[in-house]
């Protein structure tokens, strides 16, 4: 997972399955401003969503993992 960062931030990342099960949490300490790569465990093929929390930024984002 892929994300930005303006200005240095703890995040807190979250992936839920598309029935809204919480699969993997990620709480980290503070990250510098600019881009970041978060790995995943091994995803089965399916929709998946991303919840990011970074400061006073929230955002949900969806995604596919394609065999």
């Amino acid at each position: 997972m892929r994300f930005g960062l303006p200005e240095a931030s703890s995040i807190e990342l979250s992936i839920f399955d598309v029935s809204g099960r919480l699969l993997e949490q990620i709480s980290t300490e503070e990250y510098p401003a600019g881009y970041h790569s978060v790995f995943l465990d091994e995803l089965a093929p399916g929709i998946y969503y991303c919840w990011l929390s970074a400061g006073s930024v929230i955002d949900t984002k969806r995604f596919v993992v394609i065999q």
